[in-house]
């Protein structure tokens, strides 16, 4: 989108010198043509008229600078808000995983309570499933002593009593075990989705430090170099070995020309920052050999 935009100025500079050097031109007034030569004059005495058309001054080309350096100052507005713009979205991109964060703490903070009453509950039915084999051996304890005294009546009733009440205490113990490994089955369930919940706001708070180291990463300003005939100068701090390899970047500040090369010398890449001036202006371009 830069390019276009410099292509647009660019021409509209163009057409802006054709225009100061062709209209002018255009809106004179034509020459009066002479008078017939057949013409009978009145006054052969009277002096000849002559007519000379003004030669037309060549239109200084002093608008092009003007125009390039117009260019080059939109040109770096637009990057300005840009960079604004990217800085902006990283702030708000930060707040919305810190928010993220805070909200996936709080439900693994639930999920842990939750985890916790589900293992009392299964105590509890633990402890209850314990009394009931209890009450289900002194029955059939009571029972047992009560069979050698009783009658044969009582003898018969007694046992069915005390197997109806046997069968009640197992069944009751059965239920209990089953409670006790619902709520085992859940405590564990519960625990893992708290698991899952630290995990997911352990991710939101790294993504949260990446948007804000991000959001204060230094701005990189991008200067457009007006095209010249006159080639840029190398200043005489420019190391020796400058010749060769490929120009990647091009900076009017210094600190974003070395960032680049410390990115590119991370990937194991040969990269130096050669100062230059260009149109009395220190430039710093990044230089590599792949």
């Amino acid at each position: 989108m830069d390019n276009r935009l410099a292509q647009r100025l660019v021409g509209a500079a163009v057409i802006a010198v054709l225009a100061v050097l062709f209209i002018p031109e255009m809106l004179e007034t034509p020459q009066a043509p002479p008078a017939a030569e057949s013409a009978p004059s009145r006054n052969s005495e009277q002096p000849a008229l002559t007519f000379s058309q003004p030669e037309a001054t060549p239109a200084a080309p002093a608008a092009v600078p003007a125009k390039e350096s117009q260019a080059d100052t939109q040109i770096t507005q637009v990057e300005e808000e840009t960079a604004h713009r990217v800085t902006q979205e990283a702030k708000i991109e930060a707040e919305a995983e810190r928010i993220t964060a805070v909200k996936a703490r709080a439900e693994a903070a639930q999920r842990t309570a939750q985890a916790e009453a589900a293992k009392i509950r299964a105590k509890a039915e633990a402890e209850r499933g314990a009394a009931a084999q209890a009450e289900a051996m002194r029955r059939e304890v009571a029972q047992s002593r009560t069979t050698s005294a009783a009658t044969t009546a009582e003898t018969a009733a007694s046992q069915v009593e005390a197997t109806r009440a046997a069968e009640a205490a197992r069944a009751e113990a059965a239920r209990a075990e089953t409670a006790r490994r619902k709520a085992q089955a859940e405590a564990a369930r519960r625990v893992a989705q708290a698991e899952a919940a630290r995990v997911e706001a352990a991710r939101a708070e790294a993504a949260r430090r990446k948007a804000q180291a991000e959001s204060r990463l230094p701005k990189l300003e991008l200067v457009s170099v007006p095209r010249t005939s006159a080639t840029p100068r190398s200043s005489s701090s420019a190391p020796a070995r400058s010749s060769g390899g490929k120009i990647v970047g091009q900076y009017a500040i210094q600190e974003n020309a070395v960032v680049l090369r410390d990115q590119y010398r991370s990937r194991n890449i040969r990269a130096e920052v050669e100062r230059t001036t260009a149109n009395q202006r220190t430039m710093y371009m990044v230089r590599i050999w792949p």
